[in-house]
C-alpha cells in the first residue's frame, strides 16, 4: 500500500525551513489551475506541481551533461516516490484553485530510476554559501538597501537551487559589517564576520555593472575557505537592465550549480 504523508498548512504558520542541500525536497512550487470544476483544477494543479518538482529534483541529481538522459517526466509514476506533499496558502474558486507545495521525494527509488537511466547521481550536501548582490550603476556601488538587482536575486527561486545559497538579512548589522566597496574588493575581515555571522564558509560576490544603458556586466567572485574562483559574464542586448538581469540571475544559478557539483 502506497503512503504519502500530505500536510495541510493553514494561516500563518509555516513549517521549519529544510536545511540546504536536502537535494530531495523541493519548496515553493506555486500552482495556479483553471478547470471546467474545482476538484478536476485541484488535481490537475497537484499533477503539474508534482512534475514540476521531479523535474527540478532529478536535474539537482544529474550533471547538465546528462539532462538529455533524464527520462520523460509523463511517463513516471510519480506517487510512487512521493513522501511527503505540503500544501499551504490554498485558494478555490468555481474553477479554479491555487496553492504552494512543498515536496520531499524518497531518496531510494529516486536514485534508482536516475541510474536505470545510465545517469551519475550526485547528492552531496554542504553547508551553503552567502550570496551578496553588489550594484554599480551611475548611482555609485550599492550592497544593501534596496535595489532592482537585489529584487531580482530575492525574487528568484534560489530554495530550488542545486547549489545551496543563502541570502543576508541586509540590516543595519550586515551594513556595520561592511559596505559595498569591502564586499567587492573581499576584503578577507569583514567577510569572516558576515560568515561567522550567518554560519556560512563561502561567499559568493554577484558584481552587476549596470552603467551604460542596453549593456550589463556580470562577475561572480566566489571567496572559499581554501579556494577562490570568477564567473564573468557580458550581455549586449540593448535591453533594459532588470531584463537581462533576469537572463544572468539563471545562468549565473546554473554555473554555480554546476561548480557545487564538482565539488
Amino acid at each position: 500500500m502506497k503512503f504519502i504523508r500530505l500536510i495541510f498548512i493553514f494561516g500563518l504558520f509555516l513549517s521549519p525551513p529544510v536545511a540546504a542541500g536536502n537535494v530531495f525536497q523541493v519548496d515553493r512550487i506555486k500552482v495556479d489551475v483553471s478547470a471546467t470544476s474545482t476538484t478536476l483544477a485541484r488535481s490537475t494543479a497537484l499533477q503539474q506541481g508534482q512534475e514540476r518538482a521531479l523535474a527540478i529534483a532529478m536535474r539537482r541529481l544529474a550533471k547538465q551533461e546528462e539532462w538529455h538522459k533524464l527520462p520523460d517526466i509523463r511517463t513516471l509514476d510519480i506517487e510512487n516516490m512521493l513522501e511527503v506533499l505540503r500544501i499551504s496558502d490554498e485558494k478555490t474558486g468555481p474553477t479554479r484553485y491555487l496553492a504552494t507545495l512543498s515536496i520531499r521525494f524518497k531518496a531510494a527509488p529516486l536514485r534508482d530510476l536516475l541510474r536505470s537511466y545510465g545517469v551519475a547521481v550526485t547528492e552531496v550536501q554542504s553547508k551553503p554559501a552567502l550570496l551578496l548582490p553588489v550594484l554599480e550603476d551611475l548611482q555609485g556601488l550599492q550592497a544593501w538597501g534596496e535595489h532592482w538587482w537585489q529584487t531580482a536575486w530575492r525574487a528568484y527561486d534560489i530554495d530550488n537551487n542545486p547549489a545551496p545559497l543563502l541570502l543576508p538579512l541586509g540590516d543595519l548589522d550586515d551594513s556595520l559589517i561592511a559596505n559595498a566597496e569591502d564586499i567587492l574588493i573581499g576584503d578577507p575581515a569583514k567577510l569572516k564576520m558576515l560568515n561567522d555571522r550567518y554560519g556560512t564558509q563561502t561567499i559568493i560576490v554577484a558584481h552587476a555593472l549596470a552603467d551604460v544603458e542596453g549593456q550589463l556586466g556580470v562577475t561572480t567572485y566566489i571567496f572559499g575557505e581554501e579556494d577562490s574562483d570568477v564567473i564573468v559574464r557580458t550581455y549586449r542586448t540593448g535591453e533594459l537592465h532588470e531584463e537581462m538581469g533576469q537572463v544572468a540571475i539563471d545562468e549565473i544559478a546554473s554555473a554555480l550549480a554546476e561548480r557545487w557539483k564538482q565539488v
